[in-house]
């Protein structure tokens, strides 16, 4: 019995080889598959820690930041309300220089995400009317009781 390769069994053994090659080629495939996906997902990962951290971060502590002088505000046109005290509308007029700051932070860093103009454009007009009745306030206070 002979065969087109030569000696009996020699086929079989070249068929196994090819097998063995092909198997061995796709394990290769696999395990550089396995790491550009692992490379990917670090990358990805990496990226949106990154943004983030130099844009989403500072957005969120400014707005933060934008209320919570709203609430000092708030608190020293209480005191005033009450007290008829000057003195007590010190948090009011730290309030009012601190959130024309991080308004200007965050419209600085408007560019990053394009609904965010929108967005700020809406809080400056509440922040605005917020102000104009808290000036009502002390205008009413200081004119004395009527």
């Amino acid at each position: 019995m002979s065969t087109v390769f030569g000696r009996p069994g020699d086929g079989a053994r070249l068929a196994r080889r090819w097998v063995r090659a092909a198997l061995a080629l796709l394990i290769v495939l696999i395990v550089l598959l396995c790491a550009a996906g692992a490379f990917a997902v670090r990358r990805i990962y990496t990226l949106g820690n990154t943004r983030y951290l130099k844009q989403a971060a500072p957005i969120y502590a400014a707005t933060q930041d934008v209320l919570v002088q709203m609430l000092n505000q708030e608190t020293g046109v209480r005191g005033y309300v009450i007290t008829a005290d000057p003195s007590t509308l010190q948090p009011y007029e730290e309030g009012r220089a601190r959130v024309g700051l991080e308004l200007a932070a965050i419209s600085a860093e408007a560019g990053s995400d394009p609904r965010i103009p929108a967005q700020l454009a809406a809080v400056k007009g509440e922040v605005a009317e917020l102000e104009r009745y808290y000036a009502r306030q002390i205008a009413i206070v200081r004119r004395g009781p009527a």
